[in-house]
């Protein structure tokens, strides 16, 4: 039996009987300084309930094989018909762009299967931003687009809201102001650089995604961020009432056997490791 690090907190009763109300809910999207959307008519995803992991396993099944029947229309590779059209509109720059990663990636060793795979997938990602970033794009042509892709199709959404017992038993939360954040950033920050075997540095970073004033699709290409002043620029931030960007500090956990640092994530992680592996067996 695994010991737990942490004990969880509940924050809904284990049977389930609380639900999330997102059929009231409007998110509201930030496109640039000054300019927000909120989709009040966009249908919130479906709702599947599970129990236990034998049935988030049947989820999960239901879901591959919707994703293997509508491949086609939603996967990342430079075959795909939908990345195709993407790539006709696009101008000489972006185009020049595109065939140097091309021939960056041709250098590199491709012989197995899962490297060619990211290769392209990232190829196509490039693609889907460089249409999303061209000057002028606007939300009218977006949506227009997606819908002659069919992405708006309820079969192709981009995922299912899960709700039932086992989630509940996984629920956890916590409310976490910036003072309690920092020193949550530093461990994950010491811990990723210990798994990955790099020593510690004299001026240690984080990394925090900041974006476009004038199109927050757009991520500034700096991601690095000086711990000593991580505080400051991420109280500025709230203060601004800007919610746009996000701190990006990561740990892997597969390689991490001493854990993150951050009691709350290695608990949840011991949870979800716990899970997943009943759902590997049901499969």
């Amino acid at each position: 039996t695994k010991k737990r690090r942490v004990e969880l907190v509940q924050v809904a009763p284990a049977g389930g009987e609380a639900s999330l109300q997102l059929s009231s809910f409007a998110p509201t999207l930030s496109l640039a300084d000054g300019v927000t959307v909120t989709l009040s008519s966009t249908p919130p995803a479906k709702t599947e309930t599970v129990a236990n992991a034998e049935s988030l396993a049947a989820v999960l099944k239901r879901r591959a094989e919707v994703a293997r029947q509508t491949h086609d229309r939603w996967v990342r590779s430079p075959r795909a018909a939908w990345i195709q059209s993407l790539l006709a509109e696009l101008g000489p720059p972006a185009r020049e762009e595109l065939l140097a990663l091309q021939r960056r990636h041709t250098t590199l060793a491709a012989e197995d299967f899962a490297t060619r795979w990211e290769l392209g997938a990232e190829w196509s990602g490039r693609v889907v931003a460089l249409w999303l970033g061209a000057e002028g794009r606007s939300v009218d042509e977006v949506i227009a687009k997606a819908a002659e892709f069919g992405h708006e199709k309820e079969e192709l959404s981009s995922g299912v809201v899960l709700e039932g017992g086992l989630l509940h038993s996984l629920a956890t939360g916590a409310d976490v102001g910036v003072e309690e954040l920092l020193p949550w950033v530093k461990a994950l920050t010491a811990a990723a650089a210990g798994s990955a075997g790099g020593a510690a540095t004299e001026a240690p970073t984080a990394s925090l995604y900041r974006v476009d004033p004038s199109n927050h699709f757009l991520t500034a290409a700096d991601t690095s961020a000086p711990l000593d002043s991580l505080g400051d620029e991420v109280r500025l931030r709230i203060a601004s009432g800007r919610g746009v960007g996000s701190l990006n500090t990561t740990f892997d956990f597969a390689s991490g056997e001493s854990g993150s640092g951050v009691p709350l994530l290695d608990g949840y992680w011991e949870r979800l490791d716990d899970a997943s592996y009943v759902v590997g067996e049901g499969v």
